[in-house]
């Protein structure tokens, strides 16, 4: 009673939402709402929200920008593919192995989930790309502007940047990259979710995120890649 009188003194209602003390005399405030309130679903809903969610969802035209080195890595968005509707279309890209190659190499053209999920899952794991600095930022920009030429009214479009390595500075500097992905009010909005693992540049992988109104995340592959599919 002590700790809720001195809550109540200082303007708020009690534990259970009552407006008690001088806060009910206040006629500022409304002391007898909330009339009704929504009660929280039950786990079984809940569960059923979630399972549905990937179906529910308007589909995804996705773009997957790869330049990581690591086998648990590439397992790891393969795996996190599986998640995906199966309406969603998927086309990877991977940053080139060599520099007379140009800034990346497409690993799978567009191709809807459902349609080929082994075909796409064996292509990840096998788009290994080089183990030194690329051109995280050229094939970044070249990705972006490829989306942004052609987009897909029906779905939501997007890239999923995945890097364990840092930029080559061949390119544009990330000062003009993020000016370039930025959202423009007459555009369609190109969403830019970066992941990035040991190694790699976070703080510039989350800048690229930021300007594109996309996500940033890091840590362990598992979760890390499944955040970023998941939350296009």
């Amino acid at each position: 009673a002590p700790q809720q009188n001195r809550f109540a003194m200082a303007g708020f209602r009690d534990g259970r939402g009552t407006a008690s003390g001088p806060l009910s005399n206040d006629t500022d405030v409304l002391a007898d709402q909330p009339a009704l309130e929504l009660r929280l679903p039950a786990p079984a809903i809940l569960r059923s929200i979630e399972a549905q969610w990937q179906e529910i969802r308007k589909p995804v035209r996705l773009l997957i920008l790869l330049d990581v080195s690591s086998a648990r890595a590439l397992a790891s968005t393969a795996a996190s593919v599986r998640e995906l509707s199966s309406r969603d279309v998927i086309e990877v890209w991977a940053i080139a192995d060599s520099p007379g190659n140009g800034a990346y190499r497409r690993v799978v053209a567009p191709v809807t989930v459902g349609s080929a999920q082994a075909e796409l899952n064996q292509a990840i794991e096998s788009a290994g790309a080089r183990s030194r600095p690329g051109a995280i930022y050229a094939a970044t920009e070249a990705a972006y502007g490829y989306v942004l030429s052609n987009p897909d009214p029906e779905r939501i479009n997007a890239i999923v940047l995945i890097s364990d390595e840092v930029d080559d500075r061949a390119g544009p500097s990330l000062v003009d990259l993020e000016r370039t992905v930025r959202p423009q009010p007459d555009g369609p909005l190109i969403r830019i979710y970066a992941v990035a693992f040991p190694g790699s540049s976070a703080a510039a992988l989350q800048a690229i995120a930021t300007a594109s109104a996309g996500v940033f995340s890091k840590g362990q592959p598992d979760i890390a890649v499944r955040k970023a599919l998941t939350n296009t």
